[in-house]
């Protein structure tokens, strides 16, 4: 695993990508996100990819922070351990679907974090997911997901605050 020194703390990717560091950076994330208030709060960070929102959330004061990420999980979790913050930040190895399965990925591009290839992700509903987890505030990243997600689950959109 390969990590290192970031604006947002310390964030690993695997040896053979470790480019995936500069490119989890491309985007203004504090920018993005200035308006959202998060101290004291839930947050479901879903693809949550490096670890890179999860620790600006905690770092806003976030009390918990439920970050879903399949593909990049053993980077998530390396990630969260350095920089110390088990007790803030849940990996959790799962993608959010409209069907609880197993589901095939290609993983592919600079959009998605580079060339994975084929990967058999576990998936959970969103409603199912929401109701178990109970955050305050959803932040949704996974790649083109969102609109299926957010479409065939639409009546669970009430169970957070944002």
């Amino acid at each position: 695993m390969h990590c290192a020194e970031t604006k947002y703390g310390i964030l690993c990717a695997p040896d053979s990508m470790k480019y995936l560091i500069e490119h989890a950076l491309y985007e203004d994330y504090e920018r993005l996100y200035v308006f959202t208030d998060v101290k004291g709060r839930t947050v479901a960070d879903v693809g949550a990819f490096l670890g890179e929102t999860s620790l600006m959330f905690a770092r806003l004061g976030a009390s918990k922070i439920y970050a879903v990420e399949p593909v990049f999980y053993d980077a998530l979790v390396a990630t969260v351990k350095l920089n110390k913050m088990s007790e803030v930040i849940t990996p959790i190895k799962k993608a959010i679907w409209y069907s609880n399965d197993v589901v095939g990925l290609n993983v592919s591009g600079m959009s998605s974090g580079g060339d994975v290839g084929d990967v058999y992700v576990e998936t959970v509903t969103l409603g199912e997911f929401l109701t178990s987890y109970r955050p305050n505030l959803v932040k949704m990243d996974c790649e083109g997901c969102e609109w299926t997600i957010l479409t065939t689950d639409v009546n669970t959109l009430a169970i957070p605050e944002e």
